[in-house]
């Protein structure tokens, strides 16, 4: 989206300008004031997927005239990525052990089977629809197939990003509980600067993700 409207600039400034941001998001140490975010991005979330099937809908094609997509070989990717895009574990974790009824997160109707069945309708909704509109060109990202020039597109995209900003600091929950409550915190509970020592753990963290994202091919996705 800044492409169209700015001069074209290499992914890490974008990675440096919204390095601070994250460090604020991932210093909130409380998990019930992370909440809001994750209410936020779901909303977010939700308004582009209904923004994102206006478009399918509205191309949408017949199966006649579709190839299959992807091979037999493939189907162990496959599997990958969909155990990738559904396992959540940073937030399942701590939610089952925040919640003031543990016992409601699992069983056949418990909170995770409804999360879960929800998830994987959306997906498969989605994934059908956009392969019925855009057929072997459907890229790996639906948002890429969707028109740059037009501002309800743009922001499908922004939206997206903006989900997905608010609710790192919840990603990364697990990764702060196991460095630092686990690991760190009893060896340094009587430090006097420990508070001190945790918000620099976690912008510790933050820096880990964005090298990381930086040396995948940020540049690229």
């Amino acid at each position: 989206v800044c492409d169209v409207y700015l001069p074209p600039l290499d992914v890490r400034v974008f990675m440096v300008i919204l390095l601070l941001p994250l460090i604020l998001i991932n210093w909130i140490r409380n998990l019930k004031l992370l909440a809001p975010f994750s209410t936020a991005a779901n909303i977010i979330t939700f308004v582009s997927f209904g923004i994102i099937l206006y478009y399918l809908v509205t191309e949408v094609s017949t199966l006649a005239d579709k190839e299959p997509l992807g091979e037999l070989a493939h189907i162990p990717l496959f599997f990958g990525t969909v155990l990738f895009a559904l396992e959540a574990i940073g937030v399942i974790l701590p939610l089952e052990n925040n919640m003031k009824t543990p016992g409601s997160f699992g069983g056949v109707c418990g909170v995770l089977n409804q999360a879960m069945i929800t998830i994987i309708l959306l997906y498969v909704g989605m994934g059908f629809i956009g392969y019925m509109t855009y057929g072997t060109a459907t890229a790996g990202s639906i948002t890429t197939n969707l028109p740059n020039d037009q501002p309800l597109a743009q922001s499908v995209k922004l939206m997206l990003s903006v989900a997905i900003f608010v609710s790192h600091g919840l990603q990364c929950y697990i990764a702060v509980d196991i460095a630092w409550g686990q690991y760190l915190l009893p060896r340094l509970e009587k430090h006097r600067h420990r508070t001190f020592i945790e918000y620099v753990v976690r912008a510790g963290l933050v820096l880990v993700t964005c090298e990381c994202s930086k040396g995948t091919g940020a540049s690229h996705m």
